[in-house]
């Protein structure tokens, strides 16, 4: 039986620091980072709603160079169907907010979620789009195959990104497709261990 008024606990490290500085800078003459905060916490708490569907509940919110990343425990195995849907609650509560917002014309709140949202589904590790689709292949074929595509997607993914920023940086001088192929092999490391031989 979980207990319901456990606090959750959370790890802070320097590269979530630095992840906020990054992210400071590159906001100065933009003014959204307060809208993309708003959004983070409620893609987060689409997670936890849809955990909790499932008897689940928090246990650890980690703040890393990767961002924010909430872990759960439930009283049981759950399914990768389950899981695929858990993964899914985020992104779906941001297109849902953006979809609202911009049909009362609040396009800089809607622009914000539509970004969180779809950013997330893309179909690597850790991000929500990469928890599916390794659920979904777990489904249709066994965890070994399933952990190759994983790594293949990320990286072709993170290869072409860093490419394409690479020649940003070069002619624009402009080097945030960089720094966020940086961060997306950074959270793929980070994740190393699900991809390893079991």
């Amino acid at each position: 039986m979980l207990n319901p008024r456990r606090r959750i606990r959370v790890n802070l490290t320097p590269g979530f620091l630095l992840l906020a500085g990054i992210l400071l800078y590159l906001d100065q003459k933009i003014g959204i980072l307060i809208w993309g905060i708003l959004a983070s916490t409620c893609h987060e708490l689409g997670h936890v709603l849809a955990a909790r569907r499932f008897g689940g509940r928090a246990e650890v919110l980690s703040l890393t160079v990767t961002g924010a990343e909430l872990s759960f425990i439930y009283p049981r195995v759950l399914s990768y169907g389950a899981e695929s849907l858990i993964a899914l609650a985020g992104p779906a509560v941001n297109l849902l907010i953006g979809a609202v917002s911009l049909y009362f014309r609040g396009h800089l709140v809607a622009m914000t979620n539509f970004v969180i949202g779809l950013f997330n589904l893309i179909p690597i590790m850790p991000l929500d789009g990469g928890r599916i689709l390794y659920n979904l292949l777990c489904e249709w074929t066994d965890v070994l195959v399933s952990e190759r595509v994983m790594s293949a997607c990320a990286g072709v993914f993170i290869g072409v990104l860093f490419g394409v920023g690479l020649i940003a940086a070069i002619h624009y001088a402009n080097i945030v497709l960089l720094i966020l192929a940086g961060w997306m092999l950074a959270g793929t490391l980070r994740k190393q261990n699900i991809f390893s031989p079991k």
